[in-house]
């Protein structure tokens, strides 16, 4: 990007957010050096597209100040939140934003290469007790520090369908991701997956093909409206659980009888990642949950789903929110605050980014307390990545 279009996309977040009222110094920052607005579930701010595209990176991993992406340089159309009306709505049309190249039908494994750079220096809580394995799903070859990577697809291959799955009222739309290889042995858990204010499935849909690579379903979706608060986007995450767990008796359903109805868990972008918050604290059965960006409530109730959580330093929409998710999750609840040096609100839209760091980090943590697979635990516990700054905190030994 051009110099002249940072400093059009810089003025048009400003003025965007001068007209609602926010600072982009530190937007809702529960965080020691600013402080954050509290609002309900159904509460939430009027701010620019969240589109997802997958963020450039330099050869660290970290992105720069001219790689920023800048939304196709049009000004958003805002929408005015609106509480659920008890029926579901006809969707909205979000801002378009582009497909994931990985959003393409039945994905076999690749070979891209990729690393990434730790040191030893971790803020760590209360040591956590390693995941009882005793009932865990463990399938695939041992993974490794390349194979991991969000750069490259796991070990089988996959398929999507679109339809013919229960239409729960949450959520309007989605795709379902799932292993297409007997080596990767049903039963399989479901993740759902939700985006962002006014943002396309599209958005975070690249996390649908490469969980569903190293055998975990996933269920990409989209919200009723693309104006749908953290507590609605919540509902639509558990909605879409339920519609995951009912495949297992739908006549003619590729994932008939293959669906562990006690292993979900569920992921979110922005409102999203509020909304995820809001779906652990609701349903702690969930096994695990991961944030990308999170926007919304403070701490999102005492949530006792284990949690992974990445933030970044420059996002001006939710620097600093996952401070209090953090805070707000007992210190028995395995958990782990993961904030990128100099990256925007897309921090985590796709694992490919900053190098495939983020891809590694949100694979071991479901492998790890999803799907109970202790082999994963090493790639959370090998220190703290040279992407990361001080805010770098867990429980996870």
């Amino acid at each position: 990007m051009s110099r002249e279009q940072v400093s059009w996309t810089r003025l048009r977040t400003s003025l965007l957010a001068s007209l609602l009222g926010l600072s982009l110094s530190g937007v809702g920052a529960c965080s020691d050096e600013a402080p954050q607005s509290p609002v309900d579930e159904n509460g939430g701010p009027s701010t620019t597209d969240e589109g997802g595209d997958e963020e450039a990176t330099d050869d660290d991993g970290v992105v720069s100040e001219d790689e920023e992406a800048d939304e196709e340089g049009t000004t958003p159309t805002i929408p005015t939140p609106k509480p659920d009306a008890g029926s579901k709505p006809t969707p909205a049309t979000p801002d378009a934003g582009p497909k994931p190249t990985a959003d393409t039908g039945t994905t076999k494994p690749t070979t891209d290469a990729g690393g990434s750079t730790t040191t030893p220096d971790a803020t760590v809580d209360e040591p956590t007790t390693p995941t009882d394995t005793a009932g865990a799903h463990i399938v695939g070859p041992d993974p490794t520090k390349e194979s991991t990577l969000g750069t490259k697809m796991g070990p089988f291959a996959t398929e999507k369908y679109t339809s013919g799955f229960k239409d729960e009222p949450g959520f309007a739309s989605g795709t379902i991701w799932y292993p297409t290889d007997e080596a990767a042995k049903p039963p399989y858990g479901c993740i759902s997956v939700v985006p962002g204010f006014v943002s396309p499935e599209s958005s975070i849909s690249s996390w649908g093909p490469f969980l569903a690579s190293h055998g975990i379903v996933t269920f990409t979706i989209m919200t009723n409206t693309s104006g749908d608060q953290p507590g609605q986007r919540a509902t639509a995450l558990l909605d879409a659980l339920k519609s995951c767990v009912a495949e297992n008796e739908r006549s003619g359903s590729p994932l008939m009888g293959k669906i562990d109805k006690d292993r979900l868990g569920v992921a979110g972008w922005s409102m999203g990642g509020g909304g995820t918050a809001i779906a652990s604290s609701r349903t702690p059965t969930l096994k695990a949950a991961v944030t990308f960006a999170a926007w919304g409530p403070s701490g999102g109730g005492m949530n006792k789903v284990p949690m992974l959580m990445f933030q970044a330093t420059a996002d001006a929409l939710a620097a600093g929110m996952s401070d209090g998710y953090y805070g707000a999750i007992p210190d028995t609840t395995p958990k782990m605050l993961f904030e990128v040096s100099g990256s925007s609100h897309n921090v985590a839209n796709s694992p490919r980014n900053h190098n495939g760091i983020i891809g590694q980090y949100g694979l071991s943590w479901f492998k790890t307390f999803f799907e109970g697979d202790e082999r994963y635990r090493q790639f959370l516990t090998a220190g703290k990545p040279s992407i990361t700054t001080n805010k770098y905190k867990t429980n996870v030994k």
